[in-house]
């Protein structure tokens, strides 16, 4: 339903309708797919959001964890979504083993794949913070890593190369 606002523009008053807009932050569990549908009958967003016409901005992959957003403004969607814009996003990546100031350095100078370089993230050891909920088992170690990549996995593959198994990712906008 469109909500109608009273704008003044000089001498002359019009009446201007806006459509009502729906954003959600949605906190994704664990091996839930990002989209509403899945012939494999795994767990989708559709078991948790019954909202028609609204989609994710972005994507989580199944194995991980942490903050969605869903919308019907398909401008807004792009906008965070579409790697020409180049968002900055944060994760918060939980892995094996004590991470290194070397390892850090590796991922803030960029890690070498087999399929190419990833670009260089702004990766730094954070504190357990206190807003996540309780991982079993435990992880030791919390690394806050911001990358407008267009390379999606290529981060957690680079913990992967630096000998850290990335146990849960928490994605924090």
């Amino acid at each position: 339903m469109p909500t109608s606002i009273k704008v003044d523009c000089s001498d002359e008053s019009r009446q201007v309708h806006l459509p009502q807009m729906t954003t959600l932050r949605f906190n994704k569990p664990f091996e839930v797919l990002t989209q509403f549908t899945d012939q494999e009958n795994r767990k989708t967003l559709a078991d948790f959001i019954d909202i028609p016409d609204i989609y994710p901005a972005g994507r989580l992959d199944r194995d991980s964890e942490g903050l969605l957003l869903l919308t019907d403004d398909g401008a807004l969607q792009n906008r965070i979504s579409h790697p020409d814009h180049k968002l900055k996003k944060t994760y918060w990546a939980q892995v094996d083993g004590e991470v290194t100031e070397e390892a850090i350095a590796q991922l803030r100078s960029g890690v070498i794949l087999k399929d190419g370089k990833t670009k260089p993230a702004q990766a730094k050891i954070i504190q357990e913070p206190d807003i996540l909920w309780q991982r079993n088992p435990p992880i030791r170690v919390r690394a806050a890593i911001p990358t407008s990549s267009k390379r999606g996995q290529g981060l957690f593959r680079a913990f992967i190369n630096l000998q850290h198994i990335v146990f849960k990712d928490n994605s924090c906008l």
